[in-house]
């Protein structure tokens, strides 16, 4: 079988993630695809990390830069990691991770930091990619994102005012929502 999961949205800051109650439960799942005989693929079909349900008032990286946050995420979601990283290291279920829009200007570098090893499934513009598995060439696996003009990268908009941004509108919306729940304004 090929498990294909996406949508794990693990995040630096539990106060406010919004996979902090399921955590258990994917540690559980990860678990099982580890122990099944017949799991031959792991595939995370993107937004494995969060970059984006952070609070507007939140500064993402805390001074900081992008590989400081990944860790803080790999040490938030410690459980996770573990899992997806013994999976990883036992080398008998290939993982492979497509990034998503939440993850979108995550580097290859800074994923590969905290799931050391870990298949990248990468297109040429940066927050894309495309998979598909071992032995199954006309299986596509994406994220999705990129046929979504709310969420895919927009290498356009604000280049005057933040050159080199790729954040499409669906960013600020999310900072947006992620401020209210932290004011209890769902």
């Amino acid at each position: 079988m090929i498990v294909v999961i996406s949508d794990l949205h693990l995040g630096a800051d539990l106060d406010y993630a919004e996979c902090k109650e399921n955590l258990p439960s994917l540690e559980k799942l990860l678990k099982q695809i580890k122990a099944a005989q017949n799991v031959k693929e792991l595939v995370i079909a993107g937004d494995l990390v969060d970059e984006w349900f952070v609070p507007a008032t939140t500064d993402t990286y805390q001074g900081k830069d992008q590989a400081d946050f990944v860790r803080r995420i790999a040490t938030a979601n410690k459980g996770v990691f573990d899992a997806l990283n013994s999976i990883i290291h036992e080398g008998n279920i290939l993982v492979t991770y497509v990034p998503g829009n939440h993850d979108l200007t995550i580097t290859a570098a800074n994923i590969e930091s905290i799931l050391p090893g870990i298949n990248q499934a990468r297109d040429a513009v940066q927050g894309l990619g495309t998979y598909s598995p071992v032995d199954y060439s006309k299986i596509a696996i994406e994220h999705g994102h990129r046929y979504n003009f709310f969420c895919a990268p927009d290498p356009l908009s604000n280049q005057d005012i933040a050159p080199g941004t790729i954040m499409p509108p669906g960013y600020f919306f999310t900072r947006i929502a992620a401020l209210d729940v932290i004011q209890n304004f769902p």
